[in-house]
């Protein structure tokens, strides 16, 4: 085989600038992390330990983890809930729509790609998903090819991966390390592909881990009917951190090969949406980012709050010298002897007067403003067990919440929802699983996505009624 030059050096300088492009994030990011979700994130890579068990959340401040977890919960279960058909395949071409057979066969489409995500753990991925795009403001999420389901879902950590956007603004590549044990690196990419440390970790110590690097970037020229992956439009690469950058297609010094792994797809593979994008940021703002002085606030005041209740329940004491040998017993019923009473009295040293309910009243006002940060009024409509809320009766209620949600919801639409039924469905045209499509069917027919969600319809309703609302003061202006 005829050598030609590792990409491996391009990846890695690659991923030297996109490092230094999300190096501002970073701190902010660790910072949402303490002080919301302590679980969250992944910084393995900036010296914190990975898989770290022992975090633990703070027992003084939760209203911020408790709207994040609400946010989650109600995006669940106003936009993707597992139950009900969330969407539905349709198209604009009259010839289509009149075509016999054809709504019928979108129909089906619809039943078999829902069929697909209930069967897949893409309902369980979602939610992490959506907590994260809370948390940080962008999330991501891998569509990998599955033989048994079809497709399969793999969440990744914030802090573990790095991406690019395009012109159009939409993210196309990303670059990620993570680790997986030396045994199921080789069962994956073939011991021969593996380097001689990770073949010796493999048959030794089986579960040490092992840093992996996967890219997947535009490929220049790639075209999406190419028989051969690598001339796909996406190209993908795995490869141990480790390995050499040196030019070899075949084995390194260490006698494996640098690239473990050289593929593509026809689509991108990752779901990386982004709560809300400012200017050129690649990556998002998120709800905890706007509640962030709220959440520091509310734990300063709740533990000036502990500290009241102390000074009230266990207030610092004055006592007699005479007093100072025997010590004094404060135990109930219990009973210290003195030697002289006129020594005097043993009495509280402060004399202030707390008013613990006027902070806590605070508290609540600040603590309420976390919560509308999360907009958990409207996400805990979804949240609950009852999850049969009409559109109409959500817009009645918070039908200028939705206005502000508006920007939001198409995000979702445009980064997550649309590309992810747009590739279950292209791995079910690969994997020959589509219903027959009916005859007289024109090649190339644009199929659109109608989102059927209660939210989805609610803000639907909501941009409507405004309309509405706007012509009607246009017609009272004319």
């Amino acid at each position: 085989m005829a050598e030609h030059a590792s990409p491996i050096r391009d990846i890695r300088r690659r991923l030297k600038q996109l490092r230094a492009d999300r190096a501002s994030w970073d701190g902010h990011w660790r910072e949402l992390r303490d002080h919301v979700s302590p679980w969250s994130g992944n910084f393995a890579d900036q010296g914190e330990r990975a898989n770290d068990g022992g975090k633990k959340a703070d027992p003084i401040e939760s209203a911020g983890r408790e709207a994040l977890r609400v946010m989650a919960s109600g995006m669940q279960g106003g936009l993707t809930p597992r139950s009900v058909r969330w969407f539905g395949l349709k198209t604009r071409d009259p010839r289509v729509r009149d075509l016999p057979g054809a709504g019928a066969w979108l129909d089906e489409c619809t039943q078999l790609i829902l069929d697909i995500l209930a069967r897949s753990n893409f309902y369980h991925v979602q939610g992490q998903v959506y907590e994260s795009l809370g948390l940080f403001g962008t999330a991501a999420m891998y569509v990998e090819d599955d033989f048994d389901s079809v497709v399969r879902f793999k969440f990744l950590s914030t802090g573990e991966y790095w991406i690019a956007d395009n012109w159009k603004g939409e993210v196309d590549t990303l670059i990620r390390i993570f680790q997986v044990t030396a045994r199921n690196v080789a069962e994956e990419f073939g011991e021969e592909r593996c380097s001689l440390q990770t073949r010796n970790l493999a048959r030794e110590n089986p579960d040490q881990y092992v840093t992996l690097v996967h890219a997947v970037l535009p490929r220049p020229g790639g075209r999406p009917d190419a028989a051969n992956p690598r001339d796909l439009p996406f190209a993908s690469y795995y490869f141990e951190e480790s390995a050499s950058s040196d030019v070899s297609d075949v084995s390194d010094a260490s006698g494996g090969a640098p690239l473990l792994r050289e593929s593509g797809y026809r689509s991108f593979p990752f779901l990386v949406p982004r709560w809300q994008v400012r200017g050129a940021d690649a990556y998002g703002h998120s709800p905890a980012m706007d509640a962030l002085g709220d959440v520091k606030m509310a734990r300063e005041m709740l533990i000036d709050v502990v500290g009241m209740v102390n000074n009230i329940t266990h207030p610092p004491l004055q006592a007699p010298q005479g007093v100072e040998m025997s010590g004094v017993n404060m135990d109930a019923g219990t009973v210290t002897y003195v030697a002289d009473m006129r020594q005097g009295e043993i009495k509280p040293i402060l004399t202030t007067e707390y008013n613990v309910q006027n902070v806590q009243a605070v508290v609540r006002e600040v603590e309420d403003k976390i919560r509308r940060a999360f907009h958990y009024d409207i996400f805990m409509m979804f949240a609950g067990d009852d999850k049969t809320m009409t559109a109409t009766e959500i817009m009645e209620r918070r039908q200028e919440r939705l206005t502000q949600l508006g920007p939001v919801l198409e995000r979702m639409q445009t980064e997550i929802f649309g590309p992810l039924i747009n590739r279950v469905f292209e791995r079910c045209a690969a994997a020959g699983i589509l219903p027959p499509v009916p005859k007289g069917l024109p090649p190339g027919t644009d199929i659109e996505v109608e989102y059927t969600s209660a939210l989805s319809q609610a803000q639907n309703l909501s941009r409507i009624t405004d309309m509405q609302r706007f012509m009607s003061q246009l017609g009272q202006v004319a």
